[in-house]
């Protein structure tokens, strides 16, 4: 189906979802943007390549640990970072408006797709799972992987509604080759690859041989960094995966110990809710969506604009207070210093806005620093244990500012040289 095709009420209930889909997640914005852990992360990645101009193979590791082995992911989850900070001017909370409103645009292929599957209801139970369904609206606030993941998901879908109709070997290469690159963002998507599989020859027995291996081809052009990667680096990802195998109690433990979190099964969560929906809407009485809708939409509302949580996992701590830190240590103007922030001794977010402001510094020179700023709550931070903080004495605070109503920044100096 094209867009030339569509009929007004449909153009207007894609608006309806579009309008929906921003309002649940701009409302609130300012209050619950956040960036820290794998954003900052990912965005001093993204900045170096910009400025070296050298495409990677890979890029970040999972977080599994065994022995000091990981498992790579694709180097395309660094080049996504870079577009949206392109387009954001390299701010943080600009490039993921930029994010939010790319996200928002791919209700129309999602729309296109599951109607070309299985109609215009299950087309609106897909694209109400995309716009209102709570996890998947956290799921599209963030610069990172899983998420940029879910937003590609769409097309996708749009891709595999069209072969389905068509049934071409050149069709289900695309097919293959958008799994790849999807798979390179996070490797749960094997899960999406299965589900996809099994609905082409279980469920839609159609494809054949030649068309199975336009797939996996397309699929391997998909995936071709990290088959590079393996190939120059002796197997390394498959090894490793050969020793979580083998140290089987311990991957499980790890695996166990912290769980996995939803954000890594929002694509699968996606991906089943069209495939569900294309085959049982056809079913369920018109009302009912109208109801099923409803409730999203209400659930939606209720958690991201009535009663919204502070975005992320850190209380009393947002981005506003991150800016202020930065804007005080710079206007201070010291030199041979550093930054410790109380939930991220390293200050991956405080590094990230230095580099965009220009200002750079031996970020991981602890023990010869002169200077420290610290944020904690108290002046209790000198018998914190960690690295970056034990290293740093003896010590005394020179100067203190209350950044919020929780926690202050203090600046120390050191009292007898260095070590």
């Amino acid at each position: 189906m094209r867009l030339s095709r569509l009929k007004i009420g449909e153009i207007l209930l894609i608006l309806f979802f579009v309008s929906g889909f921003l309002f649940v997640r701009l409302y609130r914005f300012p209050d619950t943007f956040h960036f820290y852990h794998d954003q900052p992360l990912f965005s001093i990645k993204a900045l170096e390549i910009w400025e070296s101009k050298d495409i990677p193979l890979i890029g970040p590791p999972i977080s599994f640990n065994l022995e000091g082995r990981q498992v790579f992911q694709g180097g395309i989850i660094y080049l996504a970072q870079l577009f949206f900070l392109l387009i954001g001017g390299f701010d943080p909370k600009n490039s993921t408006l930029a994010f939010i409103l790319f996200s928002s645009l791919m209700v129309i292929p999602l729309w296109l797709g599951a109607k070309k599957m299985g109609g215009t209801k299950a087309a609106t139970l897909a694209i109400a799972t995309y716009a209102f369904l709570p996890p998947i609206i956290t799921g599209t606030l963030e610069l990172t992987n899983p998420y940029y993941q879910l937003a590609l998901t769409p097309i996708l879908i749009y891709i595999l509604s069209h072969y389905l109709h068509r049934d071409t070997w050149q069709l289900a290469g695309l097919v293959g080759l958008a799994m790849g690159i999807l798979l390179q963002f996070h490797y749960q998507f094997v899960l999406v690859i299965m589900v996809v599989m099994f609905y082409l020859i279980i469920c839609r027995p159609r494809i054949t041989w030649v068309q199975l291996g336009a797939v996996l081809v397309g699929g391997a052009i998909g995936f071709s960094p990290l088959i590079v990667f393996e190939l120059r680096n002796n197997f390394y990802n498959l090894r490793t995966i050969g020793l979580y195998l083998q140290h089987w109690d311990e991957f499980a433990r790890q695996l166990g110990g912290g769980g996995l979190p939803i954000q890594y099964f929002l694509s699968l969560m996606l991906v089943g809710v069209t495939v569900i929906a294309t085959v049982l809407a056809s079913k369920i009485p018109k009302p009912m969506i109208f109801v099923i809708v409803g409730v999203m939409a209400g659930w939606a509302v209720r958690d991201f604009v009535i009663s919204p949580k502070q975005g992320g996992i850190l209380k009393n701590w947002k981005y506003q207070d991150e800016l202020k830190v930065n804007e005080i240590v710079r206007r201070e103007n010291l030199t041979n210093y550093n930054i410790v922030m109380w939930y991220d001794t390293r200050s991956i977010t405080q590094r990230y806005l230095f580099l965009i402001n220009n200002t750079k510094f031996d970020f991981e020179n602890y023990r010869n620093n002169q200077y420290l700023f610290v944020v904690y709550k108290n002046e209790e931070w000198q018998s914190d244990g960690a690295y970056e903080l034990n290293t740093f004495k003896p010590a005394k605070t020179i100067e203190e500012w209350k950044n919020n109503e929780s926690y202050n920044l203090y600046l120390s100096e050191r009292t007898s040289g260095t070590e």
